[in-house]
């Protein structure tokens, strides 16, 4: 399945949204780059709820975020969205 996460994440997510987004991107390296990429768009809402589903991810599934995180921590230090630097602080 083709999902466009952009669109996805413009309008309010429940949990089955959620596993369904980690679901589809889990193993595919192309779709979480997508996903992170997302963190940083400029609708608060896209950006927060990309870190949303991303704090969802099991932790294995997160280690690619490790060569990520001086530009997470850049984005922790700038990010007026309260809400969304306390999850990239969580992803940290």
């Amino acid at each position: 399945m083709n999902m466009n996460l952009k669109s996805k994440l413009s309008q309010r997510i429940s949990m089955d949204d959620i596993h369904e987004i980690t679901y589809l991107t889990q193993g595919n390296e192309v779709k979480k780059q997508e996903l992170y990429d997302l963190l940083f768009d400029d609708d608060n809402q896209i950006a927060y709820q990309a870190a949303w589903v991303m704090n969802h991810y099991f932790l294995w599934e997160n280690r690619w975020l490790y060569n990520k995180q001086d530009e997470l921590i850049d984005q922790a230090m700038i990010c007026q969205h309260t809400g969304r630097r306390r999850l990239i602080l969580s992803l940290l």
